[in-house]
Order: structure tokens, then C-alpha cells, then sequence
């Protein structure tokens, strides 16, 4: 007759059984299957926890029946937890855990403290229960759809678990409406539910290598699909060749390229669809790769289309090749584009290396990485002599500082055209001028700069040359107005000086006389000494806007300006009889600029009002303005006249060099032109309006700005 001991036997080698069973499932499939090794676990430690009980007599009751059942509770939560991360519903086992702790605190009470074994039964049953619940719901109800397939009978083998268990809880508790069955009270019926068990356990081994394996069919159906569609790129051709070079299978886009379908070229030889030409080359490179066991690459031409050929070799077990896997990308449009830029490339490199201008470009820490053969001219050196070479190694210290702060205007974004001083090879200075701008990368660095760069020394040269004799021509000009106003500047210094001898003549009869009078003669003293610092007022200002004084530029008041211009014209307006009035505002700004340069511009167009009121016939009037504009921003200054006027088809030639309407030999034509660019110089304006027999205005406009210092 069956007893415990024989059933407990039976399960151990049942369990040892089927751990023995699913073990080679589990070393092969371990890394591959998520949760497989928690599930081992499971089958792992039911043997050990049944051979515990099997030593009950032998081993302390604790380790026979407390820890002996935790590890069989504790392997099935193992399982739980393993079945989760197979489906990948991984959640928190807190809950789980402490069900283990208040399990093990029970299973040692009743074991040790207070013996019961059917309360132990039960409590076993219990966890079996709560357990298979969470493993029945999680494989029918929280697992995907997609895996229900391959789950659910899991499922319905845990609720089987479920029933038997409460079964034999119920049988436990000898209800009253089974008491009168003796079946239900022997010793027999527990021995039936250890074996109901180890029937449960066996579907559970079976249910698990089922799930196991359709879990990898499905993988590989995917993975299969996946290939598939990753070989039926449209972009590349892939064939799997063997030693015969007859192809095994190749994706659709083989098929296309030889207008058929991959089914009507599986099966057939290399030989059967290519031509021979191309056959023969790729062979030499498919021998070679069976030979060596390495990849290759290569470039042929199919059809008159360039086929990019990679070909890697496949090893069976023992390490020999015995297929090659042929890639093949059609590169015929990438071929025509590399023309198409080489062709560019050489066109544009021509263009630019046979520029008049200079090309230069540098990196991001200023070295030079592009230069062409004109900026290497202008420079002394050769093209390969400025590569590699930093921007400061072409320049003195002076131009490193000025560079520097506009590498700092290049980072910043900055495009502008300069000029700068470089110096050549041998050492010579050479002046140029850059269209400069900044290389920006797609993530908006700043990562280098290019440049065009023109030789400009000899503009520079004939810029001074220019400047020297426009200087001369203005000097000139200040010499030819002060000729025109000698006849006043005579009358003016002749007036302090008739007094002056007067006062003398005087002096000399009252001594002669004796009948000095001491008061008359401090007082004649005092108005002679006023005369005399007028005189020196004149001479000195004569003196000062005669002196080539081009450079300075200083803080000037404009009424100061007019006052020393009136000094020198302010007699010959008198003796011309022309009514002079002057409006100016109070507490004008003062502006930056040359003082001598604006006096020359108010000289000419005085000068130019009284020769345009001589040639009238009326009240002759000059009227100067001084004000500030509204914007507080510049200085306005009109000079309106009474005199002929000029005709308006020579309004806008008036400010050209060497344009007058004055007779051949009475006048030069550079007054206005003077004029023009003497008020360009310090950034402002002058306009003309004017009618005939009505006058003409002159409008000046000079900006009150730092701006102005930067010219003048």
C-alpha cells in the first residue's frame, strides 16, 4: 500500500526528473529568453526542498518542515517572477516578499511552538494558491495579445493548481457533509494530492517547453520577416552564392535589377545571368574571398550602371567557407555626381586660382588652410610656403593687435571689408584691402574665416600723391582768396593805423607847444593801444589761416569760426556797401573738425555773395543763420544772398572742380568744389537753391558726433 514516504519519493524523483529536462532547454536558451533562468530556479529547488522532508527523521524539524516548504513556496515565486519577465510585465514583489516573511513566521510557529500538521497543510495550500493566482491572471489576462497564444494554457494549468489546492484545503477542514466518507479521513487521500501534484508539475514542464518553443518560432518568424524585408531593400541587391556559385536565394531587388523575379533566379548559376566579361571579373574576386576567408569590396560596370560589389564569406562549423553573401549597390548616380563636382570643383579651382583677387582662408585658430596663387604673389610667398602657416606670421605687432580684435568680429558673425597692412616675405609693407567673412558650421560655430584680399599699394601710393596736391590746390586756393580780400585788409589795417599816427602828430605839436595834457594824452595812449591789437588781431589770423594746417581737429565753436572769418572780410563786404546780417543761437554745441578748413569754407562763399551782389542792381544784403537742428543732432548754417542768382542748368555742376561761369582768367572753378569736400570731410551736407534775379541760399548741415574725429 502507498504510504507518504513512498509518495514523497516519487515526487523527488519526479522533480529531479524534470529539472533534468528543462535543464539543456535552459543553457542553450538563457541568454536568448528573458525570465528562463528564474523559472530554472523553480524546478531547481523543488528537489531540494522535497529531499528535506525525505530526512525528517534524520535533520532537525525546522529544516525537515519549515525551511523545507519555504523553499518549494519560494521556488514557484521564483517562477512568478521569471513568467513576468518573460512577457515583460515586470512589476514590484514587495507584496510578494512579504507574504514570504509571514509564510516563514507561521511555518516555524507551527512547527516548533505549536506542532499542528494540518495547519502547516494548509498554509502550504494557501500559498500555493495565492501564488497561481498571480501566475493564472498574468499569462490569461495582463500579457499581450500577441503572446496570449502562447500563454494561456500556461494559464489554465496555474488554475488547476488553484482548485486542487482549494480542494484540499477544504478536505483539511473535514467539513460535516464529508465526514461519513471514509476516503475523505484516510491517510490515502493526502497521498493522492502529493501525486495530483507531480501530474500538475509535469504539464507545468510540458506547458513550459511548449511556451518556450513557440516563443522561439515566433521569434524567428519575426526575425525572418525582418530580414526579408531588410533584404528587399531597393537599394541593393543580395545574393548567397555557393562554391558553384549557384544562387541559393537572393531579395527582390536581384530580380528587378534582371528584369524577372527572385523565384525565377534562385536555382540558377551566376553564369546563367550574367554576362561573361562581368562574370569572369567578379569570379576572380568571389575565388578569392572562398580562398582567404575575408571580406572584399570592388567597382564594376553591369549594363553600362556602376555596381558597388561587397562580398563576405559564410563559415559552416568547422570554419571553412562553403557561401558568399553578394551585396551589390548600384552607384551610377553617385559616380555621375563625383564627376559632376570634380568637373565643378576643377572649373571653380581654375576660377579662382586665375582671380585678380587674392582667396585666403584660415581654420579657427588662424591657420592658414587654403591660399591661392595671387594672395601668395602678393605676399612673396608660394602656395605651399603659406599653407600651414599662421595669419599673425604675416604681419608686424601693430597689425597682430588690429587682427586679433577682428578674428574676435569674425567670431561674432561679422562680415566687413577693410583695409589692412601686411608684410611680405622680404619684409616690405604692402597695403590691401579684405572682403572678409566668417565660416560658420550647420551647429552655427564659428570654424574659420575666408577672405578676398586686393593688392592696393599703388592706389595708396597715388592716394597720397592726391592728397599732397590737394593740399597744395587748397593752399593755393586760401592764398588766392586772400589776394581777393587784400584791398579790404588794407582799409582795415589802414584805419588804426591813421589814428595812430594822428594821435603822434598830435602829441609831437602839444610837446613842441608845451601844453601836454596828461589825461587827454592816457586816454589817446589807451585807444591807441586798442588799435594797435587790432591790427595784431588781423596780421595774426592772416598769419594762421594762411599756415597749411590740414591735420588738428579740436572742439570748434561755429560763431568763433565766423568771427575770424569776418576779421578778414568783414571791411571788404563794407566798402562793397552790402548789408551784412547775422542770426545766430545763443550757446551753440560745439562740433569736432578743423577750424582753418571751415573758415576757408565761409571766405569762399562770402566771396562768392559779393561777386554775385556786384554784378546787381540793388540793395545788397548777405544773410548768415547759425542754429541748431530740432534732433539736437547737427549744426545748420545758411548763407543767403540778393545777387543774380544762378542759372538751374548749372545748379548741379556748381560743386565740380574747375566749373565757373566767371570770364577766363577771373577764376579758378575750385572754390565750390573746395567747398563740397571740405563739409564731406567732417560728415555733413551743403545744398544750393537759388533763382534768377532773386538770390541764392547755401545750406550747410555738420553733425554734432564723435564720428566727425575718425575723417577730418
Amino acid at each position: 500500500m502507498l504510504d507518504m514516504k513512498t509518495a514523497m519519493f516519487s515526487y523527488f524523483i519526479t522533480n529531479v526528473a524534470i529539472t533534468l529536462i528543462i535543464m539543456p532547454m535552459w543553457w542553450q536558451n538563457r541568454n536568448q529568453i528573458n525570465g528562463l533562468t528564474l523559472m530554472f530556479i523553480n524546478f531547481a529547488i523543488q528537489p531540494v526542498g522535497i529531499l528535506l522532508i525525505l530526512l525528517r527523521d534524520i535533520i532537525p524539524n525546522f529544516w525537515s518542515m519549515t525551511v523545507s516548504n519555504t523553499l518549494i513556496i519560494s521556488g514557484l515565486l521564483f517562477f512568478y517572477m521569471g513568467l513576468e519577465c518573460f512577457v515583460k510585465k515586470q512589476t514590484s514583489q514587495f507584496h510578494n516578499y512579504l507574504f514570504m516573511i509571514l509564510f516563514l513566521g507561521l511555518m516555524t510557529y507551527f512547527t516548533i511552538n505549536q506542532p499542528n500538521l494540518s495547519i502547516r497543510n494548509i498554509l502550504i495550500s494557501i500559498a500555493v494558491i495565492f501564488l497561481s493566482i498571480q501566475c493564472s491572471y498574468l499569462m490569461l489576462y495582463r500579457v499581450d495579445v500577441m503572446l496570449k497564444p502562447v500563454t494561456q494554457n500556461m494559464g489554465i494549468v496555474f488554475l488547476f493548481f488553484v482548485f486542487l489546492s482549494l480542494f484540499r484545503i477544504t478536505t483539511l477542514f473535514k467539513p460535516h457533509f464529508l465526514i461519513d466518507y471514509h476516503f475523505f479521513n484516510s491517510p490515502l487521500l493526502q497521498v493522492l494530492f502529493v501525486f495530483a501534484y507531480q501530474l500538475l508539475n509535469f504539464a507545468l514542464l510540458f506547458k513550459v517547453i511548449l511556451m518556450i518553443n513557440r516563443r522561439l518560432f515566433l521569434e524567428i518568424a519575426e526575425q525572418k520577416n525582418t530580414l526579408r524585408v531588410i533584404l528587399d531593400t531597393p537599394y541593393d541587391a543580395i545574393l548567397l552564392l555557393d562554391k558553384n556559385y549557384t544562387i541559393i536565394d537572393c531579395n527582390k531587388e536581384t530580380g528587378r535589377r534582371f528584369n524577372t523575379t527572385r523565384e525565377n533566379i534562385i536555382g540558377k548559376n551566376s553564369t546563367d545571368v550574367l554576362p561573361h566579361h562581368v562574370y569572369q571579373t567578379r569570379k576572380k574576386f568571389f575565388d578569392e574571398v572562398f580562398k582567404s576567408g575575408q571580406f572584399c569590396q570592388f567597382e564594376d560596370i553591369r549594363d553600362g550602371r556602376w555596381i558597388d560589389q561587397h562580398v563576405y564569406p559564410v563559415f559552416n562549423k568547422y570554419g571553412v567557407v562553403t557561401k558568399i553573401v553578394v551585396i551589390g549597390r548600384d552607384i551610377t548616380d553617385l559616380k555621375n555626381a563625383e564627376n559632376a563636382l570634380k568637373q565643378s570643383e576643377k572649373k571653380y579651382r581654375q576660377l579662382v586660382e586665375h582671380l585678380n583677387e587674392g582667396v585666403w582662408m584660415i581654420d579657427k585658430d588662424a591657420y592658414t588652410i587654403y591660399a591661392n596663387s595671387r594672395i601668395a604673389e602678393i605676399l612673396g610667398y608660394t602656395v605651399e610656403e603659406m599653407q600651414g602657416k599662421h595669419l599673425f606670421s604675416f604681419m608686424d605687432e601693430k597689425g597682430i593687435e588690429i587682427a586679433k580684435m577682428n578674428i574676435e568680429r569674425r567670431q561674432q558673425g561679422i562680415t566687413e571689408q577693410h583695409d589692412f597692412e601686411f608684410r611680405r616675405k622680404d619684409g616690405s609693407l604692402i597695403y590691401t584691402t579684405l572682403e572678409t567673412s566668417p565660416i560658420i558650421d550647420d551647429n552655427g560655430n564659428y570654424c574659420g574665416a575666408l577672405a578676398a584680399v586686393m593688392d592696393i599699394t599703388e592706389r595708396k601710393k597715388m592716394e597720397k600723391e592726391l592728397l599732397k596736391h590737394q593740399i597744395q590746390l587748397m593752399q593755393s586756393s586760401k592764398m588766392a582768396s586772400l589776394g581777393e580780400i587784400a584791398t579790404g585788409l588794407a582799409h582795415e589795417i589802414n584805419q588804426p593805423l591813421t589814428y595812430i599816427s594822428g594821435f603822434i602828430q598830435s602829441l609831437d605839436r602839444d610837446i613842441k607847444k608845451n601844453c601836454l595834457n596828461i589825461d587827454i594824452v592816457k586816454d589817446k595812449l589807451k585807444n591807441s593801444y586798442h588799435q594797435v591789437n587790432r591790427i595784431v588781431d588781423i596780421i595774426q589770423h592772416l598769419r594762421t589761416f594762411g599756415r597749411s594746417d590740414f591735420g588738428s581737429v579740436h572742439h570748434v565753436n561755429i560763431e568763433t569760426v565766423l568771427n575770424n572769418t569776418l576779421l578778414l572780410m568783414k571791411e571788404r563786404i563794407r566798402l562793397s556797401n552790402i548789408n551784412l546780417i547775422l542770426n545766430i543761437e545763443a550757446q551753440l554745441q560745439t562740433l569736432l573738425g578743423n577750424a582753418t578748413r571751415l573758415e576757408q569754407v565761409f571766405i569762399n562763399l562770402f566771396q562768392n555773395s559779393i561777386e554775385a551782389i556786384r554784378k546787381g542792381n540793388r540793395t545788397a544784403e548777405i544773410r548768415v543763420d547759425i542754429y541748431t537742428s530740432q534732433d539736437d543732432q547737427a549744426v545748420i548754417i545758411t548763407f543767403a544772398d540778393n545777387g543774380i542768382g544762378i542759372e538751374k542748368s548749372n545748379l548741379e555742376k556748381i560743386f565740380e572742380p574747375f566749373f565757373t561761369t566767371k570770364e577766363v582768367g577771373k577764376g579758378t572753378g575750385l572754390g565750390l568744389s573746395i567747398v563740397y569736400g571740405i563739409i564731406k570731410e567732417h560728415h555733413g551736407s551743403i545744398t544750393c537753391h537759388s533763382k534768377i534775379n532773386e538770390g541764392t541760399t547755401f545750406r550747410i548741415t555738420l553733425p554734432i558726433m564723435e564720428k566727425t574725429r575718425e575723417t577730418v
